[in-house]
């Protein structure tokens, strides 16, 4: 896989994957890589959708470059569940709109502008 960390990656999603495809977890948010990156619904390495219309699979946000004394960690060649990257500094905001939707604002530091957001509506869950 052409991702920061493959070996990590693989070792997780291995772990974890078919668990979060059981229980519907819409989306996984997590750190530690020095950037900014969100997939689309992904299951077993394949984007099972292009769209955040309830989704039938996982999404996952890597939300870990808030700053770091190493630099910003770099990506390699997207892959076609990649739904947006971002390689510098910055924070995020997640909205709970109501009971079927939230949103998620991916922000740049340096300038304080909006660099991704998206909508995820999940109609499917009771």
């Amino acid at each position: 896989e052409k991702i920061a960390f493959p070996n990590v990656t693989a070792n997780l999603r291995a772990a974890v994957e078919d668990m979060f495809y059981k229980y519907d977890v819409d989306v996984y948010i997590c750190g530690h890589v020095h950037a900014y990156e969100r997939t689309y619904p992904v299951y077993r390495g394949k984007a099972t959708q292009k769209s955040y219309t309830n989704p039938s699979s996982l999404m996952e946000i890597v939300i870990g470059n808030a700053g770091n004394i190493e630099g910003v960690s770099r990506f390699g060649a997207a892959e076609d569940w990649t739904a947006a990257r971002v390689e510098e500094f910055g924070y995020a905001r997640l909205d709970v709109l109501n009971a079927t939707h939230l949103r998620f604002a991916m922000f740049a530091s340096g300038s304080d502008t909006l660099a991704d957001e998206f909508v995820l509506e999940q109609q499917r869950h009771p």
